[in-house]
């Protein structure tokens, strides 16, 4: 069995079950129209995107349900990554963003600037075994001040900047926003306050 092969029957498995326990997942991701499928692949692709098409190849529709699910997952995430280099429990505001890896904004040069605000490239691993295969990150952080900076990667098209920041920290960075009227778009901007009731042991994330 090759590498490919495990792959397949591993994505296989993993469609099988989110069909089983969560069908409308499956009916969002399938929610492309014909019309919408030729555009995203010419848009990923180029003129190749019809060829692809033409050999059966598809989209995925990451709607708002998907959408979601990813974002606590890299709440969750990021909160590890924050205590692993801090030593010391998140509470504050996270900020999450999906880098749009098919956009034609997203250069090189955007990457070489992104990555160079997290020179450290962390090794990764469970159990003595390298966990590089499902996903890698660089960083940047300082407990001192209660700050990380993560550049993480799944694969090719799925890329997430994550910034957390103490509440103090993110006060000033909101008092020193242009006042332009100018607002961040939905889901990046994310408080994740620690429960007093809870004696600060386990923390509480909203959406803001």
């Amino acid at each position: 069995m090759t590498g490919k092969d495990a792959d397949r029957i591993e994505w296989e498995a993993l469609v099988r079950g989110v069909k089983n326990n969560q069908p409308h997942i499956i009916a969002e991701w399938s929610g492309l129209s014909r019309n919408e499928v030729k555009r995203g692949l010419r848009r990923a692709f180029g003129q190749e995107g019809d060829e692809l098409r033409r050999q059966g190849w598809g989209l995925l529709n990451v709607g708002p349900l998907t959408q979601a699910m990813m974002i606590r997952f890299m709440l969750k995430l990021g909160k590890s990554l924050y205590y692993r280099h801090n030593d010391h429990v998140f509470d504050g505001v996270m900020y999450v963003y999906q880098i749009d890896c098919l956009s034609p904004d997203t250069t090189p040069k955007y990457f070489a600037d992104i990555l160079s605000k997290a020179p450290q490239l962390s090794k990764i691993e469970r159990n003595r075994k390298s966990l590089i295969d499902q996903f890698v990150y660089r960083f940047n952080h300082s407990p001192e001040h209660r700050v990380l900076y993560a550049v993480v990667q799944f694969n090719e098209q799925f890329v997430f900047q994550v910034i957390a920041i103490s509440k103090e920290m993110d006060a000033q960075l909101t008092a020193s926003l242009p006042r332009d009227g100018t607002v961040m778009p939905d889901g990046i901007r994310h408080e994740c306050f620690l429960s007093s009731a809870r004696n600060q042991h386990v923390p509480e994330t909203t959406n803001a």
